[in-house]
């Protein structure tokens, strides 16, 4: 597994705006914080752009989360925060479109439109989602559909692309002794997660270590999130040696390694 703290050009080349692909606002906290943190130091610009975040006329939650959000790119210097027009199904109503039930070129032409619209430059690094979604959340799954869906139908505009994952030795690894030593509150709802979720170790080909610095910004853009991560569960609840031990990497696939 190669290391991204020496970023290499082969993997985000200089100059190209970086695009991460996130379902829902808390994503980018829990997923990838750490790395966008350090490209952005390093000059890259980087957007987020939300598959499943959309406000729906009448649901309150929807704006809060898209605030919650935008005040988390603020923090980690994102450029920009764009939201295709789909919700998460338990939002939907009326005339809004739950992601789940979208086809996959309807949402990758949805994430050209929004990108032409911004006008960003040309040609990007993409960055999506493992086969498993991460977590095997649906939305994540279908993101993952989407993001190969997208790399392939304009492949000329996509210099790089990659894939966000989780470890999944690493965490059933740390659940093992967990589980017996702290409450239920300060540990993932892994029933809620698919059997298969992340990667294994061995098909991973990239991994970033997050710094002191970089941690504790983690925690602080995870808090931001309110209306979804509560201070006193998982992952806020943990101690400080726990969560170096789960959040202290960030973990990726590079699609062309991974062939």
């Amino acid at each position: 597994m190669n290391e991204l703290n020496l970023l290499s050009d082969s993997v985000f080349p200089g100059g190209y705006p970086v695009v991460f692909f996130h379902a829902h606002p808390d994503d980018e906290a829990f997923l990838s914080a750490g790395l966008i943190n350090e490209l952005i130091k390093s000059g890259r610009e980087c957007l987020v752009l939300y598959g499943a975040a959309a406000i729906v006329d009448g649901v309150e939650k929807t704006a809060l989360r898209q605030s919650e959000a935008k005040k988390s790119c603020e923090l980690l210097s994102i450029s920009s925060a764009l939201f295709l027009e789909f919700c998460e199904p338990k939002y939907s109503q009326k005339d809004a479109l739950p992601l789940i039930n979208q086809k996959i070129k309807r949402i990758s032409d949805s994430m050209f439109a929004a990108l032409n619209k911004k006008n960003i430059k040309l040609p990007l690094v993409l960055v999506s989602y493992d086969k498993n979604g991460g977590y095997g959340n649906p939305d994540h799954r279908l993101i993952h559909l989407a993001g190969r869906h997208f790399q392939k139908k304009y492949k000329a505009i996509v210099k790089s692309f990659i894939e966000i994952t989780i470890n999944r030795d690493k965490v059933n690894s740390w659940l093992s002794g967990a589980k017996n030593r702290l409450t239920q509150k300060s540990l993932p709802k892994v029933s809620y997660w698919s059997n298969e979720f992340g990667l294994p170790a061995r098909k991973i080909t990239h991994c970033y270590r997050l710094t002191k610095a970089q941690l504790a910004l983690k925690r602080h853009v995870l808090a931001v999130h309110k209306s979804q991560v509560i201070q006193d569960e998982f992952p806020l609840s943990l101690s400080e040696e726990d969560f170096v031990e789960i959040f202290g990497c960030e973990f990726f696939t590079c699609l062309e390694e991974a062939k």
